[in-house]
């Protein structure tokens, strides 16, 4: 987002608190001025006067007492970084950061930005409805959010922007025995040995297929050994790859056929958007919101039920019928140019000049 504004002439701040040092891991517009806020803050900032302060004897009190104060701390660190920046408008990646910084702004229109469902945020973070009421406007990515962030915050201005997905020139290689999953290893959320499991049971039928797993595997390690055992008892070592991270996702993707997405809940899936601008079929699960909006079934690529069985299913339709993955794969190609990155940042630009030019006005 930095870059592509930097781009359309706009003056952009990139700022975080980060205690590790440097430029972040995305590369960064050197037109973009980059601030880590990070620093020394006061003795009364640190973690044991935040636990002393915030101390009730009601738990949830308490621990809503310390995130308040946690909050407050992080916008006195970043409220020089604001100062400095003299900005006309200011996009929170998170409700959190909203909520830290609006005592320090004024009434600089500040967009709060929604990366899931809300009813997700509403559960894991205490200030989350706070937060989208200090709000100027908020932005969330799929229309079935729109009722859930009217409800919470009735009186803001609320906008659906969904994220840039690049369009691809080449194709998916229809013709390959490839099945590819990109996503970290995750077993609450991407669920790869659901997939495994499911690529088990026609792994016989299929002999000549693979089943490739890409993706950082070791920040959930004892998730990371149980897919390995599920692999083992098997007996896919050859059938199943464990590939680890890449920085050419795209080109691994052209390689395959099928894109396989077990996904339990998703804000909005760039892996599997991704996947489709490549001209990839991709089969999910008909309950996740977000991918039951962008995979329409029998259209574009399938959704099942999220047992193994039904998943099996699903596979073994498309891996039976190339005709029928480069059918189901162009259309996927397709449907994803409304979501191409000069729609998005288009949209985000109108937002962006209505909100200064009504705050000047």
């Amino acid at each position: 987002m930095a870059n592509a504004l930097v781009e359309r002439g706009h003056n952009v701040t990139a700022v975080c608190h980060e205690k590790l040092k440097g430029l972040p891991g995305y590369p960064l517009d050197k037109r973009v001025n980059f601030v880590n806020a990070e620093g020394r803050l006061p003795f009364w900032c640190s973690k044991f006067f935040i636990k002393l302060r915030a101390f009730r004897f009601n738990r949830e009190r308490r621990r809503k007492n310390r995130k308040e104060l946690e909050s407050r701390l992080l916008g006195v660190a970043l409220h020089d970084a604001f100062k400095k920046s003299n900005a006309d408008c200011i996009i929170s990646f998170q409700g959190e950061t909203t909520h830290a910084i609006k005592p320090f702004i004024g009434d600089i229109p500040i967009v709060t930005m929604l990366h899931g469902n809300p009813e997700f945020y509403l559960e894991t973070c205490p200030v989350f409805k706070e937060a989208l009421n200090e709000s100027t406007a908020v932005q969330f990515l799929m229309p079935e959010y729109a009722e859930a962030v009217k409800e919470i915050a009735p009186g803001v201005k609320t906008v659906c922007i969904p994220n840039a997905i690049p369009q691809k020139e080449a194709n998916a290689n229809w013709a390959s025995h490839i099945i590819i999953n990109v996503a970290r290893f995750d077993p609450n959320q991407k669920r790869q040995d659901l997939l495994v499991q499911a690529f088990a049971k026609i792994s016989r039928i299929f002999p000549e297929w693979t089943l490739e797993l890409w993706g950082e595997r070791f920040l959930e390690p004892d998730f990371n050994r149980k897919v390995e055992a599920i692999i083992a008892q098997n007996h896919l070592e050859k059938q199943v790859k464990l590939c680890g991270t890449t920085n050419t996702p795209d080109k691994e993707m052209r390689r395959a056929s099928i894109f396989a997405f077990p996904s339990k809940y998703e804000g909005f899936p760039l892996a599997l958007g991704e996947a489709m601008a490549n001209g990839l079929p991709a089969i999910g699960w008909e309950g996740c919101p977000s991918v039951n909006t962008l995979i329409r079934s029998e259209q574009n690529g399938l959704l099942c039920d999220e047992t193994p069985e039904a998943i099996a299913m699903g596979l073994a339709r498309l891996m039976c019928d190339e005709g029928y993955r480069e059918k189901l794969g162009k259309q996927a190609k397709k449907d994803m140019i409304p979501y191409a990155p000069k729609n998005v940042w288009d949209q985000w630009e109108k937002l962006i000049r209505g909100l200064v030019a009504r705050h000047h006005g």
